[in-house]
């Protein structure tokens, strides 16, 4: 049998439909909740962080891709939408879909990044088909398979961005008491905002406490949802 194929990938927010649904404002940081093959119920969890949630709700109500918004979560800093989606109306993600793939990570305002399983090259190939055909301006990173590099193996693993946000809070002391680093220090290294770096520490804890746990504790279908304190 072919390995499974990873690979991680960014796509420009205006080239695709569900880019431009969802990236305004450009202070905002979106995440989508941990999926799935692309069928059925596509991408319906948003998590959103950072100024500007008002008008991001706004944008994202007005796109003609979007059938029904529903805030599960709302705070100053937060927010959690179930979106239900026109079928048909996001050719990328139907394209993706189509060729075998299951989104692993996805994150963006401009670009979107995502991390994307494969189930073997010959279906990799087939998407690459597909973006060169619609245009669709994919830059592809590193390609793996589990084995290969398994911090993004399929079994509640770790993206490669994730993985690199833990090793400089770990290095850092940001899990020290008292903290010897600080979210803004980590991701002034890593060359994004605190809030992206603080959903990737967050995320990439959350699955290597998955994992370390396996069998002891039940998984969610999405994240628990607290409005708790802010996680910096």
């Amino acid at each position: 049998m072919a390995p499974a194929v990873t690979t991680e990938f960014t796509l420009p927010a205006p080239s695709f439909p569900f880019g431009r649904a969802t990236s305004y404002p450009p202070t905002v940081q979106v995440y989508l909740e941990r999926f799935v093959p692309l069928t059925g119920a596509r991408i319906p969890f948003l998590w959103v962080s950072g100024p500007g949630i008002a008008a991001f709700e706004r944008h994202l109500r007005g796109s003609e891709l979007v059938a029904d918004v529903d805030a599960r979560l709302h705070t100053e800093e937060r927010a959690l939408y179930a979106v239900e989606w026109d079928p048909g109306g996001e050719t990328f993600l139907d394209g993706l879909g189509e060729a075998g793939g299951t989104i692993m990570d996805a994150h963006g305002n401009d670009p979107w990044a995502f991390t994307v399983r494969f189930p073997d090259h010959d279906a990799l190939s087939h998407f690459s088909r597909f973006c060169r055909t619609e245009d669709f301006p994919v830059d592809i990173g590193r390609v793996c398979t589990a084995a290969e590099h398994p911090e993004i193996a399929p079994d509640g693993g770790i993206t490669s961005r994730q993985r690199q946000a833990l090793l400089l809070a770990v290095e850092g002391g940001y899990f020290a008491v008292p903290r010897e680093t600080t979210l803004e220090e980590i991701a002034d290294e890593l060359g994004v905002s605190p809030q992206n770096t603080s959903e990737l520490v967050r995320r990439g804890a959350g699955h290597l406490l998955r994992r370390a746990f396996v069998g002891l504790v039940d998984e969610p279908v999405i994240a628990p949802v607290e409005a708790g304190p802010n996680p910096e």
